[in-house]
C-alpha cells in the first residue's frame, strides 16, 4: 500500500481520461510494468487502484510523489496487561 504525498497526475483506465489524485490518496495493488516503446513513450509505468478505480502513470512521476505506508494489520499493538 502507498499514499500520495503530493498531487499525482494519472490516467484513469476505465474512462480513458487524465485526472489528478490529491495528496493523501491511498493506492493499492501497485505494479510496475515495462512496456516496449518506440522511443517516444515512457517504458516504465505503474498500474494501481485508488478509491475503487484503476489508474496508470509513468514510474518517474509515481516514485517522488508517493511513499509506502504500513497496513493496519502490520501495525504492532501494545501488549495488554493481564492481572494475576
Amino acid at each position: 500500500m502507498r499514499v500520495t504525498i503530493r498531487p499525482l497526475s494519472v490516467w484513469e483506465t476505465s474512462v480513458s481520461s487524465s485526472t489528478v489524485l490529491p495528496a493523501g490518496a491511498l493506492l493499492a495493488d501497485c505494479k510496475v510494468l515495462r512496456r516496449p516503446t518506440t522511443g517516444l513513450e515512457e517504458p516504465y509505468i505503474v498500474h494501481f487502484d485508488s478509491g475503487g478505480r484503476s489508474y496508470t502513470c509513468p514510474l518517474y512521476q509515481f516514485q517522488p510523489r508517493t511513499e509506502a505506508v504500513a497496513e493496519l494489520a502490520e501495525t504492532p499493538w501494545p501488549a495488554k496487561a493481564v492481572a494475576v
